[in-house]
């Protein structure tokens, strides 16, 4: 009989190790295949191609197993950065939201002690889900409002908050002056320029925001004009390096703010906008959204 415990216990204790084997092989495999999903998730013919060889689900696999225990942090971030590429393909989206992905992501950044990596990651795979405005409702629902806009206030870095504000000009693009009045109450208008200015800043989220919030809320208008906004816009669509998008937005935010405002159009044509407007239509001959704005802009300066 103690033969036979014996046996049982070795048996036993070669199972455990053989399973400890197959797990930390399984570990050390991980990684360098996710790195290759993130790498291939970067091309959009790649990006395409994973998508419909299943890797959505491959990766939301790997976040929901790290959120739950916690084990590889760098794994965990490469796999968000990964399923945040893959999140501009509608269809990977809507697998997320089917998931409760939503609310993983939404988790993982109200939890005080997620590594600040970890949280950007997790930002910028919701703010690429909020770039499809079918799954909008389901980002509003996971009580996500608290915590973008907890983000953006925050203490956290310049990307975060940037990728913050790009979820928030999304759901403010819905319209809803209910959602967008709330938010304006929050007093983050004047953190929002700030931002816009960091030299760190990609400029993306910030001005989509305020794009948004000058379209729907009238008090934005005198808040911005109060905080010179207005010097910050021309001397940000001056420069050569700001992104296409960026100018495209701040020039709506001054044809938003030009609307029926005296003081702001005397403003402008001392800030000599219509020269940097003449600079803008020879840079972007071509981009017709752009062309528009500076039109109307024009034509409200003479």
């Amino acid at each position: 009989e103690n033969e036979e415990n014996e046996g049982k216990k070795e048996k036993k204790e070669n199972e455990e190790k053989e399973e400890k084997e197959k797990e930390k092989k399984r570990d050390s495999l991980s990684f360098p295949a996710t790195q290759i999903l993130w790498f291939l998730s970067r091309h959009s013919v790649s990006r395409a191609q994973l998508f419909l060889d299943g890797g959505c689900y491959a990766l939301l696999s790997v976040i929901i197993q790290e959120s739950k225990f916690g084990k590889d942090e760098e794994l965990q971030e490469v796999s968000l950065n990964a399923l945040g590429n893959l999140a501009l393909i509608k269809g990977c989206s809507q697998k997320i939201v089917e998931i409760s992905g939503v609310w993983i992501l939404i988790d993982l950044l109200k939890k005080e002690n997620t590594n600040p990596k970890i949280q950007e990651s997790a930002i910028f795979c919701l703010s690429n889900v909020s770039m499809h405005q079918d799954f909008l409702p389901e980002i509003i629902r996971n009580d996500s409002m608290s915590t973008i806009l907890d983000l953006i206030i925050g203490t956290r870095g310049v990307q975060i908050k940037e990728y913050a504000c790009v979820c928030l000009g999304n759901i403010l693009s819905l319209n809803n002056r209910q959602i967008s009045s709330f938010v304006y109450k929050c007093g983050i208008i004047q953190t929002i320029l700030e931002l816009l200015q960091s030299p760190e800043s990609t400029k993306i989220g910030s001005s989509m925001a305020l794009f948004h919030f000058t379209s729907l809320i009238p008090a934005t208008k005198k808040e911005v004009h109060e905080l010179r906004g207005i010097p910050i816009f021309m001397e940000i669509i001056e420069n050569n390096s700001t992104p296409y998008k960026v100018i495209e937005f701040l020039t709506g935010i001054l044809m938003n703010l030009a609307t029926n405002s005296e003081t702001t159009i005397s403003e402008m044509k001392e800030g000599n906008l219509n020269l940097k407007l003449e600079n803008l239509r020879s840079r972007f001959p071509n981009k017709q959204n752009l062309l528009i704005n500076i039109s109307y802009l024009q034509n409200t300066l003479k």
